[in-house]
């Protein structure tokens, strides 16, 4: 499938999530389904993960300076707003137009944060290092593969020299019995499998994919964008409700290199 077509299917689920039931969309948690979230729990989760994020730069011995800072995948804007209360100023871009009107109705940040529709497959309305910070939390294993690594070199390209990237993505299933498989080959299997689930027991065509990547096979990806590894960890596994498997996930703690690096 042609990368357009592909972004044009993430975006219309996305989408009709968002006008549906948004927060669980967002954030899965037992018992928020049915548009079951409270509001100002959700923001403040969000905002308690942005302050833990930056907490773990500094102990890596980075000082943070101010913003702008990007959050790719914003969703309605909960860590969108919470970067812009701890780094002076945030962008939030995600695909779906429905999250991106949310967002604006819940800001209460005025200009400081603003957010913005990205429906293509890179960061083309901003220019190289207009970023301290690129943040994106639970975002890029809703995408093909080669979607997401063509944002990461996006990543690598907005943020400033000296400036830091975070993001999460799971590295694949935690049972030994099937962790031995190909990456590629399970988590498409995995994919057809929930996806034939949904449409028999929720008769919803609606949902999202789930693709990962293991560390091994993605650090060197990211060392040739000229991102250097301040730490990789290991956080708790993701579930899967209906097929009961635990994924592992990792979060990933990158910096851009201060000097010019040579090209990849």
């Amino acid at each position: 499938m042609p990368a357009d077509a592909r972004l044009q299917a993430i975006e219309a689920t996305w989408d009709e999530l968002a006008d549906s039931d948004p927060y669980w969309a967002i954030a899965s948690w037992p018992g928020t389904r049915g548009n079951r979230w409270n509001v100002q729990e959700f923001f403040r989760i969000g905002s308690e993960r942005v302050a833990y994020v930056l907490d773990h730069f500094e102990k890596l011995g980075v000082a943070l300076p101010g913003g702008p800072a990007l959050d790719f995948g914003c969703g309605v804007g909960r860590h969108t707003q919470a970067l812009t209360r701890q780094l002076g100023s945030a962008v939030g871009v995600d695909i779906a137009p429905s999250m991106i009107r949310r967002a604006n109705q819940l800001n209460t940040e005025g200009e400081r944060c603003h957010y913005l529709v990205n429906s293509t497959p890179d960061l083309g309305s901003f220019p190289t290092e207009s970023f301290s910070l690129v943040f994106s939390q639970v975002v890029l294993q809703h995408m093909p593969r080669a979607l997401a690594r063509g944002y990461l070199r996006e990543f690598a390209r907005v943020v400033r020299r000296g400036g830091v990237i975070y993001f999460t993505l799971p590295s694949g299933f935690s049972s030994r019995a099937l962790s031995w498989l190909p990456y590629g080959v399970t988590d498409a299997a995995f994919n057809r499998i929930r996806n034939s689930l949904r449409k028999m027991l929720r008769r919803s065509s609606v949902g999202w994919e789930t693709h990962w990547t293991p560390p091994a096979a993605l650090l060197p990806f990211t060392g040739n964008l000229g991102l250097a590894t301040l730490d990789c960890v290991r956080e708790k596994p993701l579930t899967s409700e209906r097929l009961s498997l635990g994924m592992d996930n990792f979060a990933y703690y990158l910096r851009r290199h201060s000097s010019p690096e040579p090209a990849a």
